[in-house]
């Protein structure tokens, strides 16, 4: 699975430099996606905390615990395979929430709500932006990495249901992983 998410980050990268993109941002965020895939464990066959991984990825807001930022979620160890998959999802909404959502110019009224439950044998994960003041309409600008690898990559290829939706005001993007990304000794 993290050959198979090295080639779609590379083949994104390469798309982009063909389309003649900015070189510079394509490598920075080139670089950003692989640390993501990176940074959980490669080669470990450890499972993963849920909440560690997404307070991790919002570790420049004071690991989720700046004002308007709400995580919760049971205790839920994760598999290597499924942390990698959410680790990529995290890196591209925290990156587009700092440059477009509730992280970038945080204000009172502005919630970032990230939360997560066991369903049966799956794991439903869900990031909901609200109180930003406007959005592009979806039908106006070309959809990123970040939204075509939670609509069409993770249930095309790692059968993953997904819903990802600019709302008027927010940001929603739901996530139900296979059965097999909870590590059975949870607690």
């Amino acid at each position: 699975m993290l050959a198979t998410l090295h080639m779609l980050v590379e083949d994104h990268h390469l798309a982009h430099d063909a389309i003649g993109g900015n070189a510079e941002d394509a490598r920075a965020h080139r670089a950003g996606r692989l640390e993501a895939l990176q940074a959980v464990a490669p080669g470990s066959s450890r499972a993963m905390d849920l909440e560690l991984l997404v307070r991790d990825h919002l570790r420049a807001f004071q690991f989720g615990n700046a004002p308007g930022i709400v995580i919760e979620g049971p205790t839920l160890s994760l598999r290597p395979a499924a942390a990698r998959l959410l680790a990529l999802v995290l890196h591209e909404l925290t990156t587009n929430a700092i440059k477009f959502g509730v992280l970038g110019e945080p204000r009172p009224d502005q919630i970032l709500h990230v939360a997560w439950q066991k369903i049966g044998a799956r794991v439903q994960f869900l990031w909901q932006e609200r109180g930003i003041p406007i959005l592009a309409l979806a039908g106006t600008r070309r959809p990123g990495f970040g939204q075509y690898l939670i609509e069409t990559l993770l249930p095309l290829r790692f059968d993953v249901q997904s819903r990802f939706a600019l709302l008027p005001g927010g940001v929603q993007c739901a996530l139900l992983l296979p059965g097999e990304s909870c590590d059975p000794n949870f607690h």
